[in-house]
Order: C-alpha cells, then sequence, then structure tokens
C-alpha cells in the first residue's frame, strides 16, 4: 500500500478512538525507519544491525487490525528493537526527536548487551525478547 494510504489509515485511527484498521508490521516499519538516515549517522555495525532487524520485519506481511493505543503500542515494540541496536532518534527520520539524546546515556548498558547477542547471532531469541521487555519497560 502507498504512504498516502498509510497516512490516511493513521489519521482515521487518531480521530476516532473507536476505529480501526489493518496494518502489516513490515509497513510500519518502512514508516518509522529511515534507513538512509542510518546510513549517513550510524557506525557501521550499528548500521548493519539495524538493516538485518529491517529486513527481519519486511518479511511480516499479515495485517493486524489495530485501533490507535494498540497501533502505538506496535510501533514502540519495533521501534525498541531499533533502539537496542542504535540510537533511534538518529534515524527515525524527525529530527526534532533530538530530546531522546538525554537518555542514551541510560540505554548503553543495554545496547552492550543487545550487542553481545546480536553477535552470537541471538536476535530475537529468547535471550533477545527478555533484554527487550526490560528495555521496554524502561524506556517505552
Amino acid at each position: 500500500m502507498s504512504i498516502f494510504s498509510y497516512i490516511h489509515r493513521i489519521k482515521k485511527i487518531q480521530k476516532n478512538l473507536g476505529a480501526t484498521c489493518f496494518f502489516s508490521a513490515s509497513e510500519i516499519t518502512s514508516n518509522i525507519i529511515n534507513l538512509w538516515d542510518a546510513k549517513k549517522r550510524l557506525s557501521q555495525q550499528e548500521y548493519f544491525y539495524v538493516c538485518v532487524i529491517y529486513e527481519t520485519y519486511q518479511k511480516i506481511n499479515d495485517k493486524i487490525c489495530l485501533d490507535y493505543m494498540g497501533f502505538m503500542g506496535v510501533c514502540n515494540d519495533i521501534i525498541a528493537h531499533f533502539d537496542l541496536v542504535a540510537p533511534y532518534y538518529k534515524y527515525c527520520g524527525n529530527d526534532k526527536l533530538n530530546l531522546e539524546r538525554y537518555l542514551d546515556e541510560e540505554k548503553k548498558a543495554y545496547r552492550q548487551r543487545a550487542l553481545v547477542l546480536l553477535n552470537g547471532k541471538q536476535l530475537f531469541n529468547e535471550n533477545w525478547m527478555k533484554l527487550h521487555k526490560e528495555f521496554m519497560e524502561k524506556f517505552y
């Protein structure tokens, strides 16, 4: 679906809290991750892992019906996976999220743990998901 359809569906669920629309993880990821910014602003290793996560989400085309709160929850869940690898504000496509820089220091320990898991090819396994849950509870 087009970006216009995506924006239309988001506006629909924002305006009417009872409204629902269908979204896939792949289209959400395509619209909340700016790979061009990631390539410019991240280290080669960070960019590589951002691309690995991005490509993983691009394979998830099943549509799920979400209201606005559900949509925001899915977005935050996806963003947290990326933010564990590299500061999300650097490649979200929104330069106004620079306030997130202030949390970077607190996130460093989580990112170091994530890097160990990534280097051990444990992306999305049980240990990664435990770390992701811990990260979500603290920052999202």
